[in-house]
């Protein structure tokens, strides 16, 4: 017996006439990719409940899987404020602060190539330098 998490891909639709009597069908997605087709009456919970989407975890056995639990996750998804208020202003100095800093970083890859370029042979250990004195740069 293994527990398993899975996805909601098809909710319940209609009723399907079957050699059982009549059934309904909740199609989900375990999260190592197989796809499971659990069957149900008509009207049970939890099944006639589940929406696309909803993390569900099933029980697997010799004879297959079984819906255990349902909606691992029944709180609901919590909008996230922006930390910093996205007004104009603010993108304009983010824009400018990310252009004195790429300014910088260009000044130190220059700085970099006069000074090391005798020293290191290749064009990432130019790179390398350039980047710790930026950094070193953006810290004092």
């Amino acid at each position: 017996m293994e527990l398993v998490e899975a996805r909601v891909k098809w909710q319940a639709g209609r009723v399907i006439e079957t050699t059982y009597g009549k059934r309904i069908n909740v199609v989900v997605s375990t999260l190592g990719g197989e796809e499971v087709t659990l069957w149900a009456n008509p009207g049970d919970e939890p099944y006639v409940s589940l929406k696309k989407g909803d993390l569900v975890q099933l029980v697997k056995d010799s004879k297959g899987y079984k819906l255990v639990q349902s909606k691992l996750s029944n709180a609901p998804e919590e909008k996230i404020e922006p930390e910093y208020p996205w007004t104009d202003g603010y993108k304009r100095s983010l824009v400018a602060k990310i252009d004195q800093h790429g300014d910088l970083l260009k000044h130190c890859l220059k700085i970099s190539k006069e000074k090391f370029t005798k020293l290191v042979d290749s064009e990432e250990s130019l790179r390398a330098l350039a980047t710790s004195l930026y950094i070193q740069a953006v810290r004092d």
